[in-house]
């Protein structure tokens, strides 16, 4: 049968057009699904029978939506938004980086099972798996990759016809609908010996894809994505965003806004000229640091912000401690005694502290706040003369009010023994 270049090149090029109208109608619909998508690479490939996501080209450490073209032109637009749908929560709800040695055939039944329950209100296509087709097995709609994963393994060994059903067919997920997807591209699913850092590089890009996405949304629009998923994304956020050792990064904060003029000394001569006087360098900083003191904020939480501030003050740093919950309770200049209580205990509020520390900028410029809180309460509106903001979130506490801020978070205090 002869092969027409030119009749693939058109072909190729409508279902571009084609997936990149069904991108523009999830942006209207559901827009935060197409932000991810926009940082995720497309190709129109006939590599994949329908559509994936994953590896394309062995050895590629990127993540790839792959389309084939005659599949997605053979669907009307609200069965190809609801493939695109179906692929993003994919990536998601992280499936591709879950095989961990299993079964790729039951893995990816599995996890179309949990992603195609989420699609509606978009219309599957007819080959798409759902609950429905393994109604013998007795799966309830509404439980997890893993979940589902253990009950078809379990039927694999118990049922022997359900285990043939599984080998058979050089294409099961056209000739048993298990599609729309196919997850053989999937990493750990290649080549033996294929090299860990393909799926760490991957990872990364879809995981700044998400991240990206999170923060271009409102919060009308993640307070009406699925609970499984919004769940994933916090957990997600949060291990990216949580340094591995958030005392180091509060003392680099504290040195990198520190100022260092230079000053005429007789105790020393010039280095360059060998004359007196010479130059010494000072380094200095003077920091706001601001104490949530409403009520949700404990005290072993202040006693180990403390210490470090402490550490700050010790080190050379001028610090002046602002203790505020809904209105600023008392501004010290801090010297060496940490607060034995709490003033105030109410509600909370940024804007009091921060409007305090722009009108003592009038009087004397701050090189640097930081700000300990659980951060609940509404974003700030007050920006101070100084920039660098270093925010502080208490275990337990929400960043996001906090978009595009620098945010650190303590880490929980271990339990007790014997608590």
């Amino acid at each position: 049968m002869s092969h027409d270049p030119n009749e693939d090149a058109t072909i190729d090029a409508r279902a571009r057009d084609a997936v990149d109208t069904a991108v523009r109608v999830l942006l209207v619909e559901e827009p935060f699904f197409a932000h991810v998508l926009s940082g995720i690479p497309r190709r129109i490939t006939r590599s994949v029978r329908t559509a994936a996501v994953g590896f394309h080209d062995p050895g590629e450490g990127v993540c790839k939506l792959m389309v084939n073209p005659r599949f997605i032109l053979g669907l009307p637009e609200p069965q190809r938004v609801a493939v695109l749908k179906h692929e993003v929560l994919h990536l998601l709800l992280r499936h591709p980086f879950r095989d961990a040695g299993r079964d790729p055939r039951i893995l990816g039944i599995a996890a179309d099972l949990v992603v195609n329950a989420l699609v509606p209100p978009w219309p599957l296509p007819a080959n798409a798996v759902t609950i429905e087709h393994f109604a013998p097995l007795g799966l309830r709609p509404g439980e997890s990759l893993d979940h589902y994963y253990r009950a078809l393994e379990r039927a694999a060994t118990e049922r022997p016809a359900f285990a043939e059903w599984l080998e058979g067919g050089e294409d099961p997920e056209q000739e048993r609908g298990i599609g729309p997807g196919s997850h053989r591209p999937w990493p750990g699913e290649g080549p033996e010996g294929e090299p860990d850092s393909r799926r760490t590089a991957a990872a990364k890009l879809v995981d700044d894809a998400i991240e990206k996405a999170w923060e271009q949304v409102s919060e009308e629009t993640r307070s009406a994505l699925p609970g499984e998923v919004t769940r994933g994304i916090e957990e997600l956020l949060t291990h990216r965003r949580a340094p591995r050792d958030w005392t180091r990064t509060l003392r680099r904060f504290a040195q990198s806004v520190r100022r260092a003029p230079l000053r005429n000394t007789i105790r020393r001569p010039s280095r360059r000229f060998g004359t007196y006087p010479g130059l010494r360098l000072r380094r200095t900083s003077r920091l706001a640091v601001v104490v949530d003191t409403s009520r949700s904020i404990e005290i072993p939480v202040l006693e180990r912000f403390f210490s470090e501030v402490d550490a700050i003050w010790r080190a050379g740093a001028e610090v002046v401690i602002i203790e505020c919950d809904a209105a600023v309770q008392s501004a010290r200049p801090y010297d060496g005694r940490p607060p034995t209580h709490a003033r105030g205990r109410g509600g909370t509020g940024y804007d009091p502290a921060l409007r305090w520390i722009r009108q003592e900028e009038l009087r004397r410029a701050f090189d640097g706040i930081i700000y300990l809180t659980d951060g609940f309460a509404p974003s700030p509106t007050v920006r101070p003369r100084c920039r660098h903001i270093l925010w502080v979130l208490a275990p337990g506490g929400t960043e996001k009010h906090l978009r595009g801020e620098h945010v650190i978070r303590l880490r929980r205090l271990p339990h007790a023994a014997g608590s």
